[in-house]
């Protein structure tokens, strides 16, 4: 360790930023701790930090006593700069950052950075890491780091440990419960020091690798409970909405009895290997989509996006879903309804009729309905959950989850469902009776026979399956989200 000892010196006390710089980045930290955006931090803000998990609840309490000045229960934003701007840890963090500025710019760059890892032998992996940093950190993708970003970047490496010590003023002591913290050695880990480069690569990799994994794992996991859990609904409802049979609730559960007694209980789920087959690569290319939107039409970590980009980001993992998967939710329509029930003989009969724009047939439609649906979906759910939590001010349980996405789900269907009727039927093989050769024709054959009613036709069922597939779905990948850690945003992490 003589290169740290070499380098101490470095960082004296004369390494300062200006006072509005300091304070611009301390309101940066401040509001990545302040969930609710309230304008102060309370102790179970503290708690949703990964560092707090290793202490006890009485040992937080202290914490958070010692930084509550007035004792109200609450850090404001004065309470959190007077204690967190004289720590050590910022101290450190400036003369740190002064170092690396060697224009005095008042930001990093990817050349000062690069220069920097390259004096200390990191030729081969300089661009890598500082990838990886600018990724991390660069919120409003300028191409170089602010001393708030660089702030909230190095808080975030060391999973908020730094401002634990800073509260209780132990300066870096093991103290509280909390691990013996060195700032000038654990300001390494960000990759732009000269200790701990490896580990932050290593740090890097994996975050961005696990992330992407576990949360396709969440996505497929949640796509198939809840798919599979409603699967006879489905079938039952797919088999009023491609003939002319007059659709009730009582005809519906005599067509799925007549199905047991002929077919045999398991026929229920007929076509759900391929609703399987499609729900792995949908959801998974749906949630990974949303989550990596979301991240984006954020301006900082931990902004509630407004109801517009909510929107945005469910109608854009609509879209990259739908268009990666639609050739297999043909072919499972096709395997639900019959007269052809192998895979092989839905894809040859597809391919002999049309080519390969036999597998899309319908995919307009479909797109102007997934749009709103997916948007509105994803919208009012996210709503629905922050205002719970704002309420309760609490993580929510799983029923309220549940709950949140079947209410989210019935509205989302009941406003795109004559859509869905007509994008069933252009997926059906063309024919007179359905008059099903063009979106136009299809709706017209529809309301002529059936009336405008008949847009609606099997709504009733689906307010059944609708809400719980959907709640099922939201509510699983949410939960499995908790467990593995991967609260968004994905990319600030």
């Amino acid at each position: 360790m003589s290169s740290s000892s070499s380098s101490s010196s470095s960082f004296s006390s004369s390494s300062r930023l200006g006072e509005k710089e300091v304070n611009d980045a301390l309101r940066g930290v401040f509001h990545t701790l302040d969930s609710q955006h309230n304008g102060w931090i309370t102790i179970h803000d503290l708690e949703r930090v990964k560092a707090s998990e290793k202490i006890s609840p009485d040992q937080l309490e202290t914490i958070f006593g010692k930084a509550d000045l007035n004792q109200d229960g609450k850090i404001t934003l004065q309470e959190f700069c007077e204690r967190v701007g004289k720590s050590a840890f910022v101290l450190k963090a400036q003369a740190l950052f002064c170092k690396l500025d060697k224009d005095h710019s008042g930001g990093l760059t990817r050349d000062e950075v690069v220069a920097h890892l390259s004096t200390l032998g990191q030729q081969e992996n300089a661009k890598f890491v500082v990838d990886m940093i600018m990724r991390s950190g660069d919120f409003d993708h300028d191409q170089k780091l602010s001393f708030k970003e660089f702030l909230i970047l190095l808080t975030r490496v060391e999973e908020h440990l730094p401002i634990l010590h800073s509260l209780a003023n132990t300066g870096g002591k093991a103290k509280h419960g909390l691990p013996l913290m060195d700032p000038l050695k654990d300001l390494g880990r960000i990759a732009v020091d000269i200790w701990n480069f490896d580990d932050a690569t290593a740090f890097f990799k994996e975050t961005t690798t696990q992330k992407v994994v576990r949360t396709l794992f969440c996505a497929a996991t949640a796509g198939i409970i809840a798919k599979t859990s409603v699967a006879p609904f489905q079938r039952v409802k797919l088999l009023f909405q491609v003939t002319d049979d007059a659709f009730s609730m009582g005809r519906a559960f005599r067509r799925g009895a007549r199905i047991i007694r002929e077919e045999g209980f398991l026929q229920l789920w007929r076509g759900n290997s391929a609703v399987v087959a499609r729900t792995l690569p949908y959801v998974s290319i749906h949630f990974l989509a949303h989550d990596i939107a979301e991240d984006y039409l954020r301006t900082h970590p931990t902004e509630s996006l407004s109801a517009g980009r909510k929107f945005t980001a469910g109608g854009f993992a609509g879209v990259c879903g739908t268009v990666c998967t639609y050739p297999l939710d043909l072919i499972r329509a096709r395997l639900a309804v019959g007269p052809i029930y192998s895979w092989q003989g839905v894809f040859h009969d597809i391919y002999s009729r049309r080519g390969i724009g036999g597998f899309y047939r319908g995919l307009f439609v479909t797109l102007a309905g997934i749009i709103p649906y997916t948007g509105v979906a994803w919208t009012v759910k996210g709503k629905l959950n922050d205002r719970i939590r704002q309420m309760k001010k609490r993580k929510l349980f799983a029923l309220e989850k549940l709950a949140c996405g079947a209410c989210a789900g019935l509205i989302a269907q009941g406003m795109t469902y004559p859509l869905e009727m007509v994008r069933r039927r252009m997926q059906m093989p063309t024919s007179d009776k359905l008059g099903n050769s063009s979106v136009r024709n299809t709706l017209q054959t529809l309301v002529r026979k059936e009336g405008f009613a008949g847009l609606f036709k099997g709504f009733s069922l689906n307010v059944i399956k609708g809400p719980i597939a959907i709640g099922i779905s939201f509510a699983t990948f949410d939960t499995l989200k908790e467990w593995f850690r991967l609260d968004p945003p994905m990319r600030h992490r």
